[in-house]
């Protein structure tokens, strides 16, 4: 999670963190804690006469929110204190969008169109809020699912490390260009999205007039949830959707299949604007780790299961693996 979140720092912030700074470790706890609270508080979206009440799960989950607004407000004034000394800064979104809010201002065309840019001051906060959990919490999720059933499918692990051997060797660091050489290794990130669903249960959406779909109307302002995890489970679209097989999503000629039916960013105009950078955040990791370790499930150790507790970001339970360095050990 550290890893990934520094990359998400990187471009949010223009700068990434010590993996002992304190302040980097409470930054990632407060995530952690707003994606479990978000999930346990889900029932005052159904319920909104619950929000008058003092509820436990209100309290953490402001409190968690205000700690983590806190933090992007300190970003954003050392941003626009650098900028304002005309002083050397590194390219951010928030450098970005200070200049954007700039360029808006000083175009007298603007002040009749509101809805070309938020003049809130509110909105860079929540912006980064968003950004920064959506883009640390899902990745770094993936990529635990994707190492335990790596562990448990030892056969599918060396099958992977055999492609990434025999197509890019285990001198060269792995590239984003090297995804075309590797289907094997992208099947298997595509099962484990499909298999484990990393969020099973979609952002709610609000319609914005109504709608009939297959008989049923769908009034205006009605809240959508899309139960992905129910596609991705369906017996009718995945032969045997319980058994993980990476070869679902390859040819008989070994060649990636891609299908419609695989939603893990989401699906529609509103999808995750940050799918771009999760698959490669995903596939560079992924294939580094498999070149240089074998991991595998200590010989003494409980194997732990793939259901995991359920929650907007659906994490599994812990558990405890093996690096084999194959750098020293060829396995």
């Amino acid at each position: 999670m550290s890893a990934v979140s520094n990359i998400t720092c990187n471009l949010l912030f223009g700068k990434r963190f010590d993996y002992d700074d304190e302040e980097f470790k409470g930054l990632l706890e407060i995530s952690r804690q707003l994606a479990v609270n978000t999930q346990q508080s889900s029932i005052l979206s159904f319920i909104p006469s619950l929000c008058r009440l003092p509820l436990p799960i209100k309290t953490r989950l402001m409190a968690e929110h205000n700690r983590m607004g806190m933090f992007m407000e300190k970003a954003i004034a050392e941003h626009t204190e650098t900028i304002s000394q005309c002083e050397p800064v590194q390219e951010s979104f928030i450098r970005g969008y200070i200049s954007q809010v700039k360029n808006y201002k000083s175009n007298p065309s603007n002040r009749h169109n509101s809805s070309t840019f938020s003049e809130d001051p509110d909105h860079l906060k929540y912006s980064l809020i968003v950004l920064f959990t959506a883009g640390t919490e899902t990745s770094a999720t993936t990529l635990l699912w994707v190492l335990l059933y790596l562990c448990l499918n030892q056969d599918i692990q060396e099958n992977c490390f055999s492609e990434i051997k025999n197509a890019i060797g285990l001198e060269n660091t792995p590239s984003y260009a090297d995804k075309t050489k590797l289907p094997y290794v992208e099947a298997v990130l595509l099962e484990v999205q499909r298999i484990a669903s990393i969020v099973p249960i979609g952002i709610a959406r609000s319609m914005m007039e109504d709608a009939e779909l297959y008989g049923y109307n769908i009034p205006k302002g009605a809240m959508v949830m899309p139960n992905f995890w129910a596609v991705h489970m369906n017996e009718e679209l995945w032969e045997h959707p319980e058994k993980f097989d990476p070869a679902r999503f390859l040819d008989d000629s070994g060649r990636l299949v891609n299908s419609e039916r695989l939603m893990p960013f989401s699906v529609g105009s509103r999808d995750c604007l940050g799918s771009q950078l999760a698959k490669m955040e995903m596939f560079l990791f992924l294939t580094r780790l498999i070149q240089q370790f074998q991991f595998k499930f200590p010989d003494d150790d409980i194997i732990p299961s793939t259901e995991g507790p359920f929650g907007f970001v659906l994490v599994p339970e812990k558990f405890k693996i093996i690096a084999v360095d194959r750098t020293v050990d060829d396995i």
